[in-house]
């Protein structure tokens, strides 16, 4: 047929044919690519990742999961979805403005900071191949994750400098503090339901009534059934040998590198000015000069580094460098701290960066350890690294031998002479043995692994790496009513005794308001009554939602400000707003005047740079792939 209409589609006929097509793309605005655009979002013309998203997505889904016995419902949902596309458009935004800004980060950083990651170390010290296996497993290539690492780096920087820009006063301090550490005389009544429950009656009906109305939270839960092989972490350990001259060779190689001493390391301090089209040589030597002096003068280095240095990634940091040998600095930078004696304060060191006042703090040369001392040491580093090497050689193997077999296992355990297991009775929330881990669980009820009937991808666990397979699937279904009748009984009679317990409190409330207090001898037997005293933000023994409505009342005037609200656990609280006394910034010693004043920059930076980010995000343009992301 399509071969027909090309044979007919010529001549004239063809070009009536075309001129109907771009007039009705020119009328009604046909997009040819629109429908399957792939982008979850476009700020200012660059992708948010349709991929991205949805991976995070689903992330997020899966820890919420959790929390929701019958799934997360959709309104939870709908407003995860929302908050994680806002804030992958905001992190989009300040990635735009560093670049823009011209934030960098060198690859010493970018290494350093992924050599720190916990995931990546084994014995506290960095794996390139746990770093490589754990990559792979995430379907991450090295350069991939290091190109983000670098990005999250850089936004930090802007981030950092913008949050660390902020300032307190005096005033704003006191203010803060007479807030922060408000507290409020208050008397309180709780009164329990549990003591209803004995005078509530269920009636058949009602119990029938809530069964039928509810089918769904009377369920039994969905089940599946595996079969899985595990491939355990030390499965190449037995077999790794290292002979005395690949130890021998191991040790050289480490030893070149400074890691078993010889290697001098200074920690230095700099401020740096530059010279650029905004300042020129001399007024940058100037101004270096001029700090120079002011630190000679007894003025705080770490201080004047913050308020003065044009370095981004030092300067709130005090401009400290930290450890690192001399020779990753330029030339006249390095020869101006060999130079120095720790403690030294050097004037302004000229570079391709502009003027430099350096301060070299401290200087640490550790001498030569001999092989002996530390061939044990290498010896269990050779050993566990060829180890994991074989491990993640035959991870690989399991992964690529299951997904050719595609839905059994069994040939796949003959290959690679792994023990077949099997496990009954996992639930989306729960499962006995290694179904206790939330990403076995995850795999077993994902599409093409539950629906398909195919054999899982690997999952890494601390045990080692396993695939797995769905044997049997038991759908969800509805209880007998009388497998949950007293479930139902129980939970309707617990509804009854809050109500009433509820309703109980509000009468005390209003009696009490109408009193002007509250007082013990006018309370139900079943409740506990507690004594004014004061109470502040952070109180040990009250509930949060207690303490909450506490410091949301209003101020009393002439009488106690009374009111009352329902629990969390059922019960119903009665409580009366005395007095309030504010905090005071005179009482506070000097270190914790310290903390309330970091608190309070940490608040104070923070709603800047939320700020900053508002004011990005109402220049850009933005637009949403409503489509795709429902």
């Amino acid at each position: 047929m399509l071969q027909l209409i090309r044979d007919r589609l010529t001549g004239w006929v063809a070009l009536i044919i075309i001129i109907l097509i771009g007039l009705a793309f020119a009328l009604w605005g046909i997009d040819l690519g629109g429908a399957n655009l792939n982008y979850a979002a476009k700020v200012n013309g660059e992708d948010i990742s349709l991929n991205d998203f949805r991976r995070q997505q689903q992330n997020q889904l899966s820890q919420y999961a959790q929390f929701y016995s019958e799934g997360v419902p959709p309104e939870v949902e709908d407003r995860l979805r929302q908050n994680l596309l806002e804030g992958m458009i905001r992190q989009e935004l300040v990635g735009q403005r560093s670049e823009k800004l011209g934030y960098r980060v060198g690859d010493l950083a970018v290494a350093g900071a992924i050599q720190n990651i916990a995931a990546f170390k084994a014995d506290d010290e960095f794996s390139m191949d746990l770093y490589q296996g754990r990559l792979m497993a995430q379907g991450l290539s090295p350069a991939g994750f290091e190109a983000r690492m670098r990005e999250s780096l850089r936004n930090a920087q802007l981030q950092t400098g913008v949050t660390g820009s902020g300032f307190v006063t005096q005033g704003e301090l006191a203010r803060y503090v007479a807030l922060q550490d408000q507290q409020r005389e208050v008397s309180w009544v709780v009164i329990e339901a549990a003591p209803f429950i004995a005078a509530v009656e269920v009636a058949d009906e009602a119990i029938r009534a809530e069964y039928e109305a509810n089918p769904d939270a009377y369920q039994s839960p969905e089940t599946v059934a595996i079969e899985y092989l595990m491939l355990p972490r030390d499965v190449g350990a037995a077999s790794v040998s290292v002979s005395e001259q690949e130890l021998q060779a191991y040790f050289e190689q480490e030893r070149s590198v400074g890691r078993f001493g010889g290697s001098e390391e200074r920690r230095v301090r700099h401020i740096l000015i530059s010279v650029d089209d905004d300042t020129a040589d001399e007024a940058a030597r100037a101004e270096a000069e001029g700090l120079f002096d002011r630190i000679n003068g007894g003025e705080d280095f770490a201080a004047l580094a913050a308020e003065h240095s044009d370095d981004p990634g030092s300067k709130t940091q005090g401009g400290d460098l930290g450890w690192a040998e001399p020779d990753i600095y330029v030339p006249p930078f390095r020869e101006a701290i060999l130079s120095m004696q720790p403690g030294e304060v050097s004037g302004p060191v000229r570079t391709e960066f502009g003027y430099h006042v350096i301060r070299l703090e401290e200087v640490r040369d550790q001498s030569d350890k001999p092989f002996a001392e530390v061939r044990d040491e290498l010896l269990a580093e050779l050993r566990a690294s060829r180890a994991e090497e074989i491990f993640y050689d035959r991870a690989a193997e399991l992964r690529d031998l299951a997904f050719k077999a595609f839905n059994e296992l069994g040939t796949v355990a003959e290959d690679l002479e792994l023990q077949l297991e099997t496990l009954a009775g996992i639930t989306r929330d729960s499962g006995p043995g290694i179904a206790s881990a939330r990403e076995v669980r995850e795999v077993a009820f994902s599409d093409p692994v539950l629906l398909d009937s195919e054999n899982s991808d690997t999952i890494e666990l601390p045990e080692g790496v396993m695939v797995l397979r769905v044997t049997e699937h038991q759908p969800s279904s509805l209880l007998p009513l009388a497998q949950v009748r007293e479930q139902i009984a129980n939970e309707l009679a617990r509804q009854q005794a809050e109500a009433m317990a509820a309703e109980q409190g509000r009468e005390l409330a209003e009696k009490s308001r109408l009193g002007g207090k509250l007082e013990a001898e006018a309370l139900p037997a079943n409740a506990r009554f507690n004594e004014p005293r004061f109470v502040g933000r952070s109180e040990a023994g009250l509930g949060r939602d207690l303490l909450t409505a506490i410091f949301a009342a209003p101020r009393p005037a002439a009488t106690p400000a009374i009111d009352g609200l329902r629990l969390s656990n059922g019960d119903y609280a009665v409580y009366a707003v005395h007095a309030i006394k504010p905090g005071d910034l005179n009482a506070l010693n000097e270190t914790e005047r310290a903390e309330r004043r970091r608190q309070f920059a940490n608040l104070s930076g923070n709603l800047e740079l939320a700020a900053y980010i508002d004011k990005l995000r109402r220049a850009a343009k933005i637009r949403v792939n409503e489509e795709q992301l429902n």
